[in-house]
């Protein structure tokens, strides 16, 4: 059984720029990534009249690495109000609801996502996922339909074999 959803998120959200070196350290109970994110959120509140999308994001980013998910949410919909079409925000709320299992509005952003991007092949395996495995969303031909188009958009993808042999195990071709 194919299990796991697809997550964009950067290998190191601490890295060093030109002249910069950071190295954070647990401060009070903070971990380095909480503290990353905290100091995102001062220097992105500080500017209240520019709106950088990168930052945004670092700080959302951080946030979902730290399981702080209502914060990367937050970000993401801030990000949204200033580019609705934006479709990693929507996927990485469409994550972001998985992980809180919330799969009802899981479902819903991976679809705004191929609605914007009808390439993005991460929302249709996510999707997929969710319909292959989850309770009440469970439908078989609705997993079936989102897999063969991940697997059109990603042929030779990590996953092809383990997708073939659900979609034989349910005789779906």
């Amino acid at each position: 059984m194919v299990t796991g959803i697809y997550h964009i998120l950067p290998k190191k959200v601490i890295r060093r720029d030109a002249n910069i070196k950071i190295k954070l350290k647990g401060i009070h109970g903070i971990s380095p990534l909480g503290l990353l994110g905290v100091i995102l959120a001062i220097i992105i509140t500080a500017c209240p009249g520019k709106f950088d999308v990168n930052l945004h994001k670092k700080a959302a980013d951080t946030y979902y690495q730290n399981n702080e998910f209502d914060n990367a949410e937050r970000e993401y919909y801030q990000i949204l109000e200033k580019f609705p079409r934006d479709s990693d925000a929507h996927f990485q709320l469409g994550v972001i609801y998985y992980k809180k299992n919330d799969y009802k509005k899981s479902i819903d952003r991976f679809m705004e996502v191929i609605s914007i991007d009808r390439k993005f092949s991460k929302a249709y395996y996510n999707l997929a996922i969710i319909h292959a495995t989850k309770g009440p969303y469970y439908n078989e031909k609705q997993a079936a339909i989102f897999f063969k188009e991940y697997l059109n958009l990603e042929p030779d993808s990590a996953y092809k074999e383990k997708i073939e042999s659900w979609l034989i195990e349910f005789n779906i071709r």
